[in-house]
């Protein structure tokens, strides 16, 4: 479970309004990898989505190429703050506060401690969202009937792997991420029952840890 949370964040953590393509130009609307003024047409829309969501709430379905799977909710709050909390058994809850990233795994009581601002996915909790980051480089952008999709990976570290954001479209909305890490390995994670713009109490973004009697 903590290397599935490690590779969506050390890789880099939803699409424009679909128009009907003519029949003679659907072909080129539909591209596995957009380019030129299409490709800067829809990051710039993805852009402006994600900076007019401010706060998030959403269940997930986490799965991996590997047969791992898990599950849970989701909670974010711009700037910097983001709650996963993993449904039993697998007991773990990862915490962004602003400054790090936090890693509690209740089985065994072991904290961990990432900062931020090491970290390229963070880059989605920022103030000011932009792919012109100097952390990522945007690898593909591909458009399909009813989705888009943005894949980015680490500046100066392609090989360590990649995340692909998929919106759905009509309405704009964050459907999924995929990772595929170093090794290979797809992880993916879909959202559901999604609410934004929504009043959420700070307290979600504050680690306490449990006493030993609430183990």
């Amino acid at each position: 479970m903590k290397r599935l949370f490690l590779a969506l964040f050390l890789v880099f953590v939803s699409v424009p309004s679909f128009v009907q393509a003519q029949e003679a130009g659907a072909s080129e609307y539909f591209s596995s990898d957009l380019k030129g003024a299409a490709r800067a047409k829809a990051l710039k829309e993805v852009e402006d989505y994600l900076r007019g969501i401010r706060t998030m709430k959403a269940s997930f379905l986490q799965s991996s190429s590997n047969g791992d799977a898990a599950q849970g909710t989701m909670a974010m709050a711009r700037p910097g703050r983001m709650r996963l909390e993993y449904d039993p058994p697998s007991g773990v809850l990862v915490i962004c506060n602003g400054k790090h990233i936090i890693y509690y795994d209740k089985s065994v009581d072991q904290v961990t401690y990432i900062d931020m601002d090491s970290v390229p996915a963070t880059m989605i909790l920022k103030d000011e969202i932009s792919f012109n980051d100097k952390t990522i480089v945007v690898t593909n952008v591909a458009r399909e009937p009813g989705s888009l999709e943005v894949t980015m990976a680490k500046k100066g570290d392609l090989e360590s792997g990649n995340i692909t954001l998929v919106f759905t479209v009509k309405p704009l909305k964050l459907k999924q991420w995929r990772v595929v890490d170093a090794q290979n390995i797809t992880t993916t994670i879909s959202l559901f029952d999604v609410k934004s713009s929504i009043s959420m109490s700070g307290d979600l973004f504050k680690f306490k840890r449990p006493k030993k009697e609430e183990f």
